[in-house]
């Protein structure tokens, strides 16, 4: 339940606000005088393994023998997969107190960001996916596996003045 939910936010988050040319900066920055914003972006990308198998993997679904050897087709000696979501809340104000034309403006943001990436052997694959009866009697090499994960929290404060137009 709780991957069903997380599916569906970053669904709706990418219907609300797939892509825009802006930054909490420049939107709006003369003429509104207090902004708040939510930003959230991912991405996944891999030279081997498909995006049919990513998602039945994630949604704990069942990796058939066709779904495996399609990926198999892809694999390489060193092969990679990446990942990352990131999401944001950002709030702007602009006093009037400060002048009659206010240009100055103060920020906080707060982000948090999670990275994944992952380098890894055919034969890696193979063992996890397949199982170690085609390695009977063999001795495999699987020192090339290398995995980071990266999480981190952001917090921004600021103060913004227009300069000019």
């Amino acid at each position: 339940m709780k991957k069903k939910l997380t599916i569906f936010f970053l669904f709706a988050l990418t219907l609300i606000r797939a892509q825009s040319i802006y930054t909490p900066f420049e939107k709006n920055y003369l003429t509104d005088k207090s902004t708040l914003s939510f930003n959230a972006d991912y991405f996944a990308n891999s030279n081997a393994l498909t995006s049919e198998f990513i998602n039945t993997f994630y949604l704990n679904g069942y990796i058939s023998q066709e779904i495996k050897d399609r990926v198999s087709k892809n694999l390489l000696n060193e092969n990679r997969i990446g990942a990352e979501f990131n999401y944001s809340v950002f709030y702007k104000y602009k006093p009037d107190t400060l002048s009659k034309n206010s240009k100055i403006g103060f920020f906080a943001s707060l982000k948090n960001r999670n990275h994944f990436d992952t380098r890894f052997s055919k034969d890696f694959f193979r063992l996890g996916f397949y199982g170690n009866k085609e390695f009977e009697g063999q001795i495999e090499n699987l020192n090339d596996f290398n995995l980071n994960l990266y999480q981190y929290h952001l917090f921004q404060l600021g103060i913004t003045k227009k300069i000019n137009n």
